[in-house]
């Protein structure tokens, strides 16, 4: 079963998410380095198990998503700072990157004691992109022809 509709809806579907994620990263001023928007793809996988959609993001994509709790602030995260700094090494960079003249370890201390917030990019992103596929007319032409091709 070639699935061409389903496969190209999937298609729709990561082009709609990566847009939508790298377009919120952007005017939410969460691209200092631009990693996070480079390295957030999909790729649609077509197999003997059927077809998937896989989306890949840097492993701190989450915490971007869904902010993370300081150890003085708390902003409703499932994720939070444990010690008195956070990353020293990523707040160097997002120092040099911006151009501000201050002391990693003030703005790691701070960031760890305030967190921030969470901005739902990817959370956002995953509704448009599913509510854009559903009812999608030539996917349910594939799923309804493979279910006509099983009973037969």
């Amino acid at each position: 079963m070639a699935f061409n509709h389903t496969i190209a809806g999937l298609n729709i579907l990561g082009n709609t998410l990566i847009n939508s994620i790298k377009a919120d990263l952007q005017s939410q001023g969460k691209s200092a380095s631009g990693e996070l928007i480079e390295q957030t793809k999909f790729t649609v996988r077509t197999g003997a198990f059927g077809i998937r959609l896989e989306a890949t993001a840097p492993s701190y994509y989450t915490f971007v998503d869904k902010g993370v709790n300081g150890t003085a602030v708390n902003h409703g995260s499932p994720y939070s700072f444990k010690g008195k700094f956070a990353n020293i090494g990523a707040i160097r960079n997002w120092i040099n990157i911006k151009g501000i003249d201050a002391s990693p370890f003030a703005v790691a201390r701070s960031v760890a004691s305030k967190g921030f917030k969470k901005t739902d990019i990817y959370t956002n992103a995953v509704k448009e992109a599913k509510s854009n596929l559903n009812g999608n007319a030539l996917v349910r032409q594939d799923i309804e022809s493979s279910i006509s091709k099983l009973i037969k």
